[in-house]
């Protein structure tokens, strides 16, 4: 019983550096898609595109350079193979996800579903689904405190919000409980 326990544990603490330097090198492209999505209510498809690069293309070096492994051999190309399958699959399935609901509905802007598939693209598979709803959760949250606000203090409400924000915080929380 201990030892599984100490099994299950020590799982916990693996440190993994491909998701670090994803990390490193994303976070600032984060900010930026953030900032200027909130003054602007525009995303550019050159961040956008640049992030996915620069996701996939961390994976790759981290592989080639040998920073997971001691050396490059055909056990560190299956896991090069892994990392960038579970990137692709995350990335691919919550950009239909959400390009449905661009379709169908035409509440998120095209920006939020490139964007939604650079974030899925950075979690996998694994951590579309926190990040989906996470982030709709936090802007249910952010759009209640707006309306609660507008109601006391006799505001206008603006109608739409900036949706990247929210995809931000909600990846940061990802990166943060979850890698």
């Amino acid at each position: 019983m201990f030892m599984i326990l100490y099994c299950n544990l020590s799982k916990l603490f693996i440190f993994d550096p491909i998701i670090l330097y994803r990390a490193v090198f994303i976070m600032p492209l984060i900010i930026v898609i953030s900032t200027v999505d909130i003054n602007e209510r525009w995303v550019f498809d050159e961040d956008i595109i640049s992030g996915i690069i620069i996701n996939m293309g961390t994976i790759v070096l981290a592989f080639v350079f040998g920073i997971y492994g001691d050396k490059v051999n055909y056990i560190g190309f299956i896991g090069c193979y892994k990392y960038l399958l579970n990137a692709f699959v995350g990335m691919a399935t919550l950009f239909v996800v959400t390009i449905i609901i661009n379709v169908s509905t035409g509440s998120l802007g095209m920006g939020d579903v490139l964007y939604f598939a650079l974030a899925g693209s950075f979690c996998g598979f694994g951590g579309i689904f926190i990040l989906f709803f996470g982030s709709f959760i936090l802007a249910g949250i952010f759009c209640l405190a707006s309306y609660i606000n507008s109601r006391i203090n006799n505001v206008i409400m603006n109608k739409t919000i900036a949706f990247t924000p929210f995809i931000s915080m909600s990846l940061i929380i990802y990166i943060s409980i979850f890698l």
